[in-house]
């Protein structure tokens, strides 16, 4: 974690740095893996114990104001997640409690299914490669994205981890699962339609399931957006409908599908930029 311990974002009138310390975090996993935990048991994400981030804002700039830390820790945070998931899928995430300056007690919840699913996915079905990286390398790879202190994305990598980004901040819905894991498959690639299957062959290699999966995702993300998809009820008990044990309405296949290749092409970027890197 001492690479994420600092971060810098060049600003009008300075660069703006920040410290973390990580301990806290670091403390929280080292008690949960040695707890003994119900392997069937389901903690929900806003149930689970709230870790404590204490950072500090070293900020040059003549008009800095006390709270521009609501700014930065989130962004210091978001940063964190993608970078962390990217290098061990589902390894970072969880329910955050932030002080820095003025502010104190400020919580985040960051929630890691779409890259561990992803990851136990490509496992299960050997595609797409998906292993642990180097926080090194990931970290090179995102700086050199150039995401920076944007808001808006302006390529298609970046709209891709900001659709994760939104997953990941909200909780688990199957219409904005597949819509935005779709446009986060879109982006990523940079292709659409008849031209999506090939470029994702081209970058992570051919797999008999392909075609039939993807054609699937998208036959499914199609219907929503349009309305023509089933409509269930947000109890979706199939004790009072015999309906709801409809195996078509389990979007689980097609999520963790989706999230697979979306992972697995943001490990190969990692791959690529480290060889470039090796080579130059």
């Amino acid at each position: 974690m001492d690479l994420l311990s600092e971060r810098a974002w060049a600003m009008e009138g300075g660069i703006v740095r920040m410290r973390i310390d990580w301990l806290p975090l670091l403390e929280r996993r080292r008690l949960d893996a040695n707890a003994e935990i119900d392997p069937d048991a389901e903690e929900a994400l806003e149930e689970a114990p709230l870790v404590d981030v204490f950072a500090e804002l070293i900020d040059p700039r003549e008009n800095a104001h006390p709270m521009d830390v609501t700014a930065f820790v989130p962004l210091f945070l978001h940063e964190s997640f993608l970078m962390l998931n990217v290098a061990v899928p589902g390894s970072f995430g969880g329910r955050m409690r932030w002080s820095c300056g003025v502010l104190e007690n400020q919580e985040l919840v960051f929630d890691a299914r779409v890259f561990e699913l992803g990851w136990v996915r490509a496992v299960a079905n050997g595609w797409p490669s998906i292993e642990p990286l180097s926080l090194s390398a990931v970290k090179a790879w995102y700086d050199n994205l150039g995401i920076g202190i944007q808001q808006l994305a302006t390529t298609g990598t970046a709209s891709a981890l900001f659709h994760l980004l939104y997953l990941a901040r909200s909780e688990e819905d199957d219409l904005m699962s597949v819509i935005r894991l779709a446009l986060a498959l879109e982006s990523v690639f940079d292709a659409r339609g008849a031209f999506l299957g090939p470029r994702i062959e081209s970058v992570l290699g051919r797999t008999d399931s392909l075609r039939g999966s993807l054609r699937r995702f998208l036959d499914d993300r199609d219907a929503m957006v349009v309305g023509i998809a089933p409509v269930a009820h947000p109890m979706y008990d199939d004790g009072l409908d015999a309906r709801a044990d409809d195996a078509s309405l389990d979007y689980t296949e097609i999520v963790d599908f989706a999230s697979s290749v979306i992972v697995g092409a943001l490990q190969q970027q990692v791959r690529a930029c480290n060889r470039l890197s090796l080579v130059v």
